[in-house]
């Protein structure tokens, strides 16, 4: 089996990553120093900017979806408002109360419908009668 040499001298791969950086020029070593002193966890400050704009990208967004919900509140409040629904409220009361009139005089109702109209007979014929 091959077996890993953990020496303390050992390269571990993020820092053979840095150095690279560093022999290609995307990075210097002072950059390295002063963002391992910093409490910044970016190496360089095009890192710093980008992290900037995404945090402030992230408060726009958070102010749009408030002043949407702000602006949805403003449209539906005229709905809500207790004018309406009191005057709605009342309007169901009185339906309510005429159902439940409905309700009290339905065997009266029944009787009504069940008399002919205007108290007319019409013939019927003779195989119809029971």
């Amino acid at each position: 089996m091959h077996r890993v040499d953990l020496s303390p001298f050992s390269v571990s791969p993020a820092a053979g990553l840095l150095a690279r950086c560093v022999s290609r020029g995307v990075l210097s070593q002072e950059e390295i120093d002063s963002a391992s002193s910093s409490l910044s966890p970016a190496f360089s400050a095009h890192l710093q900017e980008a992290e900037q704009r995404i945090r402030t990208q992230r408060q726009l967004d958070q102010l749009q979806l408030e002043v949407e919900l702000l602006q949805r509140e403003k449209k539906n409040a005229d709905v809500v408002h207790t004018y309406y629904l009191t005057r709605r409220f009342q309007m169901l009361q009185v339906l309510c109360g005429h159902l439940q009139d409905v309700l009290k005089d339905q065997t009266g109702l029944r009787q009504r419908l069940m008399k002919p109209l205007g108290r007319t007979h019409l013939p019927v014929p003779a195989h119809l009668h029971r």
